[in-house]
């Protein structure tokens, strides 16, 4: 699994969580070393924060979409503080 947060406090959270549950786990904290992560390592799943330092996970998950690769297909998680309307429906 990759988890894409830039919050080290949320971010150690998750990867603990993911490994005591049996996952191997990768972590990155911003949205153009998560891409080149997940492209290089085709994870299983992605946990990605909307909100990144360098850009926004839903451009992870648009860049990783249009890779001619397994990668492409890979399920993503999205973690956010965001309740609007468009916020939701650009994550779908």
């Amino acid at each position: 699994m990759l988890v894409i947060e830039d919050d080290e406090w949320v971010c150690r959270l998750l990867v603990n969580a993911i490994r005591d549950a049996g996952y191997g786990v990768l972590a990155c904290a911003t949205a153009k070393e998560g891409f080149e992560t997940a492209c290089a390592e085709e994870p299983s799943a992605i946990v990605c924060d909307v909100e990144l330092p360098d850009g926004d996970g839903f451009w992870v998950a648009r860049s990783i979409r249009s890779e001619a690769s397994p990668v492409a297909a890979t399920p993503f998680i999205f973690l956010t503080g965001l309740d609007d309307p468009a916020s939701r429906m650009e994550g779908f």
